[in-house]
């Protein structure tokens, strides 16, 4: 078999974007008789506390990138085996271009927001700063400003609110293209034999590190002009079908 590992990001790829999402029971049986087959693991923007709860239900074992590209994580354990992190006055500087939109600020460990107006001064380094719950029209001027902090990139996502997004903010070498880089290596693979699937636009460097490039049907028109293929989509088990008609040779 050509391929021997499938990396899929969570959101809009493996379940529906929204906070408290499960993947499909056909999803959940395609897992189980692939995972003896090939290294199945995620490609997540989510925290590793938002992450795991899923990750637990579909039977991941191997290592998967969490934060955005910015660490990879033992989705059993929560053991980092690589990271990332962007210093502190970089992480300060964010929030002090940011903050002045309406919005909700995250990082690395919290699982409560922390409005901008009790955001003094960050001491210390972040894997990944989560700007989030953005009103669409901000979001551009938001991009701009953040172009003055060197050495990050961010990225748009779609956010758990209707009419807003997020922006995932991480060093500009913690991208999924790095640490998809950083994964091969940990798992001894080469990029040919890697399928990756996804949805959005910080999906585009998973795109970069692997060999075959699938898009979701519910994809952003970017992501899927760079796919090699072009699946159904997330309601209608888009995920599942990859791994059918590539791992299992199964599909319709």
């Amino acid at each position: 078999m050509q391929y021997k590992a499938l990396i899929f990001d969570l959101d809009g790829t493996a379940i529906d974007t929204k906070q408290n999402a499960s993947p499909s029971k056909r999803l959940l049986e395609t897992i189980a008789h692939a995972n003896d087959k090939v290294i199945l693991a995620c490609a997540t923007g989510r925290s590793f506390g938002n992450a795991q709860r899923v990750l637990l239900e579909m039977g991941i074992t191997h290592p998967c990138i969490i934060f955005g590209g910015s660490q990879i994580l033992n989705p059993q354990t929560g053991e980092v085996l690589w990271k990332k992190e962007i210093a502190a006055k970089q992480v300060n500087k964010i929030v002090s271009l940011c903050k002045e939109y309406p919005c909700d600020f995250y990082f690395t460990d919290d699982m409560e927001p922390t409005h901008y107006h009790e955001v003094a001064t960050r001491i210390k380094p972040e894997s990944i700063v989560y700007v989030k719950d953005i009103k669409i029209q901000y979001v551009p001027i938001m991009l701009k400003k953040l172009e003055q902090v060197s050495g990050v990139v961010a990225y748009v996502t779609n956010s758990w609110v209707e009419g807003c997004k997020d922006l995932h903010i991480t060093h500009v070498d913690a991208t999924k293209k790095n640490a998809l880089q950083q994964w091969l290596k940990l798992l001894n693979l080469k990029k040919e034999n890697v399928i990756a699937v996804g949805d959005s636009g910080n999906d585009i460097p998973l795109f970069e590190s692997a060999g075959l490039k699938v898009a979701m049907g519910n994809s952003t028109e970017d992501l899927k002009s760079k796919a090699d293929f072009v699946t159904k989509n997330v309601e209608n088990d888009g995920l599942a079908y990859v791994i059918e008609k590539y791992i299992l040779q199964e599909s319709d």
